[in-house]
């Protein structure tokens, strides 16, 4: 049947139209994968990067690259091997739920190779999602020139007028600030002699570490010698064990493949995928198939129906044909005819103001770009249309290009250049604009994806030509056709008028016997009565001929005969129609019901009395979740409270006057923790936002009505791994962007993970302390944060819950909002600011909490959104509005109906009439002779022979 009947085989009677790819029971696509070895060896460990951390030398003045700076590259390693095993993991939960629609069961070889597409496609754009997420990071650090904490990009310097300034770094003929993928090799110096140089094979330092790394590769960790040589040129008194990478047990990548090139496919040796089609089949239960073939109707078919035709052709043609001869031999004589007839076949150290705004409280502050007299620092010219501002981002968001549509600015930006040649530019062109203005920001450029038009087509020929039907079938109401029409008839009336030939003539005898017989009655005993009433059926019987002869003969064998053969003519008839009768009514057949557009009652009617055979095929087969899923939320009260308001931040940027406090001080801190949870706020909101658009605009596929139960299961399914992707994807992006400022070591501007002396002119940094943590190895170093005195520096006030730490972000993630949620620590905070005013600020209240408490940390609530609650529903009836059903169908097995029965039986009456009139008297002549024959023949006398 696979073979030759592939193409009309239709197994369009699914249980499951759209199923996971993976399920709680069977899985039927399953991805597994291999990452880079270096990702489960000792160079990833925290034991490692401790170990480098704390070597000799390593927060000192002397700067040996790898000495000071190694620590971070490994810290950087271990968290792209974190980032990318995360994201995979995610991304494989959001695949395994993904919907597989099939209406009809999908063959072997194509589900094959769909499959192997899906995953080859799920591949593709889980790599080209995390590079484009990590080139945006990288791009954005060097954009807003953030400066790093080990002094490779830039480093401060002291004027003579004690002014601070930074200065960029080159590495070789490169310079850090016009690119940051600068580098050099790295060196270890022997300590504690440090006479020797020894220069690390493969690995090199840069403007940042994640830069440097990229370009780097492992070959010296392959190779036992180099790591000995550079942990005995470290010469630190702690023991590691620190075991070479084994060559054999790489796959695709190389010893010196790049950390670029091993990034670049994820970090993933080997991809393990399979495709159970078993697995897939079961899950799909098809209740059944269906398949067409030509063939010729069954003999049976063929026996009834002609039975059928032959009694209404006889009949017809026996009461046509006299008629039309006797019409013919009026014309005969008339006219004789001769014819034929044929038959056709961003960072600072101190607070910076643009204007009013100052860059303590706000990242958007900004003032126009000017030019300044490099001697004497006036004012020369300022830039149309840009700005400049706490960060380079920021302020190009808020800046035009207005002065590059204009080459007389352009040429005046130019001659204020100090350079030995002028570079021949061009204005841009403003006719070539189609939606962006001259004085269009960035932002809102770049709010549009900086497209200036979108062209787009959709060609139907290319997807007919690929979508290659092999056939097309449709459904019609008709009537039915002449040709059936006619052979019905036919057949009926030959019956009709074959059983009324037979059952009028004895009728009209009867009635007319009887009303003699009443004209002749005699009075008779009842008993005489009731013998003569006994006598006439048995006499009838006797002597019913249904064959007599023209003219009738007296002839007492051939009178014999007839009678016999009217017995077995009777008898035959009788037997066979009810063979017949017991045939079609005990036959069982299948009946399709079809009811057309039948609203959602109706359909749950069906449904209760039909699961199993009920089929709606949808008008509308895919609908927008937005359609019938609705989804509402609601995030911690901070989100809504005074807290991250930009009144509060500025008032906190106000707290300690005109005085420097310590870097640890509440005060300092204060206003960039409420900026980051401000920022959270926000960053969550949009995030459940813009998924929410994209989740509403996702496709509902159903080619049939799905049943009330299922379509709750299924919607709560997708609520389900709405939230749970939305989550992940946030969670995964903010652990990126924190592991990525780590391992390049980013200088925090309030001096939180680094401070800063000047010897010399030139500043030199060392890694600040939380108890028995250093920021250069871990950055979630913490300790309590605290109110000190401004003068003496004295302990004043701890704050509950809240903690400083090597950057704002991590400490914040690691404290709680106890403080917050009792007026009284408010105010004692407040007693300690040097503000001309105190802010009227509200506690935060516990009472509206629904499963966060007051000591829950900034982190557990970030892992759940900061939603306090979610409020989801899915509305059936909205969905089969959407669906419309035009009709439902469903096959139940019964019996012939009666009117079917008896249509049956007269149109086979006539046919059966006709045939045994014809055989049963030759049958019977043929029998009677063979016996006369057997009885008159005369025997033969033998002679005895005597011995």
């Amino acid at each position: 049947m696979q073979v030759h009947l592939i193409s009309a085989l239709n197994g369009n009677f699914l249980v499951n139209v759209s199923m996971d790819y993976f399920s709680q029971v069977l899985v039927y696509s399953k991805i597994q994968y291999t990452l880079h070895q270096v990702c489960h060896s000792d160079y990833v460990t925290q034991e490692w990067i401790n170990y480098l951390a704390n070597s000799p030398g390593s927060y000192g003045e002397f700067y040996d690259a790898f000495r000071v700076s190694g620590t971070f590259l490994f810290q950087a390693l271990s968290t792209l091997c974190v980032l990318v095993d995360q994201t995979i993991s995610n991304r494989l939960i959001e695949f395994y739920s993904t919907q597989y629609v099939s209406a009809s069961v999908t063959p072997s070889n194509i589900f094959q190779l769909q499959t192997k597409a899906f995953i080859s496609q799920f591949i593709s754009s889980t790599t080209s999602e995390f590079l484009l997420s990590f080139a945006m990071i990288r791009k954005t650090t060097q954009s807003n020139a953030l400066l790093s904490g080990q002094f490779t990009n830039y480093r401060f310097y002291v004027d003579k007028n004690d002014d601070l300034y930074t200065r960029s770094l080159r590495h070789g003929d490169c310079i850090c600030s016009s690119l940051a993928t600068c580098i050099n090799q790295y060196a270890v110096i022997n300590y504690p002699s440090y006479t020797k140089i020894f220069l690390i094979p493969g690995l090199y330092t840069g403007c940042y570490i994640i830069e440097s790394l990229l370009q780097s590769n492992l070959q010296c960790f392959y190779d036992q010698i180099c790591i000995d040589t550079i942990l005995l040129y470290l010469g630190s008194t702690t023991l590691i064990n620190a075991t070479a990478l084994d060559t054999s047990l790489s796959i695709q990548f190389l010893a010196n493949s790049t950390i670029a090139d091993v990034l670049d496919q994820l970090m993933v040796e080997e991809w393990n995928s399979s495709s159970i089609y078993e697995n897939y089949y079961s899950e799909c239960q098809p209740s059944r198939c269906s398949y067409t073939v030509t063939s010729k109707n069954s003999v049976i078919y063929i026996v009834t129906t002609l039975i059928g035709l032959v009694g209404g052709l006889i009949t017809v043609m026996k009461l046509m044909v006299p008629m039309l001869v006797k019409v013919a031999r009026k014309r005969i004589y008339k006219e004789v005819k001769t014819g034929t007839e044929y038959y056709p076949n961003v960072l600072v150290f101190y607070q910076q103001s643009y204007g009013n705004c100052s860059c303590y409280s706000s990242a958007t502050c900004s003032s126009a770009s000017p030019i300044y007299d490099l001697v004497k620092g006036t004012l020369l010219f300022t830039v149309p249309g840009l700005y400049t501002g706490c960060y380079i981002i920021k302020s190009l968001l808020q800046s035009n290009l207005q002065c590059f549509y204009d080459q007389t600015c352009i040429n005046k930006l130019q001659s204020y250049f100090v350079v030995s040649s002028v570079m021949n530019v061009t204005a841009l062109d403003k006719s070539l604009s189609t939606h962006f203005l001259q004085n269009s920001t960035i932002g809102d450029v770049l709010n549009q994806l900086m497209v200036e038009e979108w062209n787009s087509s959709s060609i139907y020929e290319n997807y007919y030509s690929e979508c290659q039907p092999s056939r097309c079938s449709y459904t019609v109401a008709t009537k039915n056709s002449v040709i059936y029409i006619v052979t019905t008839l036919i057949g009926l009336v030959g019956g009709l008028i074959t059983v009324l030939k037979f059952v009028v003539p004895y009728l009209i005898t009867l009635i007319r016997g009887k009303k003699k017989f009443q004209r002749v009655e005699t009075v008779m005993s009842t008993n005489e009565r009731a013998q003569t009433l006994r006598q006439k059926p048995k006499h009838f019987f006797l002597n019913l001929n249904l064959f007599p002869s023209l003219p009738p003969t007296t002839n007492e064998y051939q009178l014999r005969n007839q009678r016999i053969s009217t017995r077995l003519f009777i008898a035959l008839l009788i037997m066979s129609l009810a063979i017949l009768l017991l045939y079609t009514s005990l036959i069982n057949i299948t009946q399709t019901v079809n009811v057309k557009a039948p609203s959602i009652q109706e359909y749950t009617q069906l449904y209760n009395s039909y699961s199993q055979a009920l089929t709606c095929e949808c008008t509308q087969i895919s609908i927008n979740y937005e359609k019938f899923i609705q989804i509402q939320y609601t995030l911690h009260e901070v989100c809504y409270s005074d807290y991250v308001t930009q009144e509060w931040i500025d008032y906190l940027a106000t707290s300690y006057g005109n005085s420097v406090p310590n870097s640890e001080d509440f005060r300092v801190t204060s206003t960039f923790i409420f900026q980051a949870m401000s920022a959270f706020c926000t960053l969550v909101n949009q995030t459940i936002s813009n998924s929410l658009t994209q989740f509403y605009s996702s496709q509902y596929v159903s080619a049939s009505v799905t049943p009330s139960n299922v379509f709750q299961l299924q919607t709560k399914a997708f609520i389900s791994q709405f939230i749970s992707s939305t989550r992940n994807e946030f969670l995964l992006s903010l652990v990126m962007i924190r592991n990525i400022t780590q391992s390049n070591a980013l200088f925090s501007g309030i001096l939180t993970n680094y401070n800063s002396e000047s010897a010399n002119g030139v500043f030199v940094r060392e890694p600040v302390w939380y108890g028995n943590c250093v920021c250069s190895s871990s950055a979630t170093c913490i300790t309590q944060s605290a109110i000190y005195d401004l003068v003496k520096g004295t302990l004043l006030f701890t704050v509950p819950g809240l903690y400083t730490g090597c950057y704002t972000i991590e400490s914040l993630l690691q404290s709680n909002l106890q403080c917050f949620y009792n007026q009284t620590c408010i105010n004692k905070l407040q007693s300690y600011f040097q503000a001309s005013s105190v802010m009227n600020v509200t506690a935060l209240d516990v009472s509206l909490s629904i499963q966060f408490l007051a000591n829950s940390t900034v982190t557990d609530i970030l892992d759940q959104l900061m939603v306090e609650e979610w409020n989801s529903s899915s509305i059936y009836e909205n969905y089969y509005s959407e669906c419309q059903p035009s009709r439902c169908s469903y096959t139940v097995t019964s019996k012939n109906d009666a009117i079917y029965i008896v249509t049956t039986l007269i149109g086979l009456v006539g046919g059966l009439i006709t045939v045994l009139k014809l055989m049963v008297p030759y049958v019977i002549e043929f029998i009677m002779f063979s016996i006369k024959t057997c009885k008159g023949k005369p025997a033969r006398i033998m002679p005895l022979v005597q011995a």
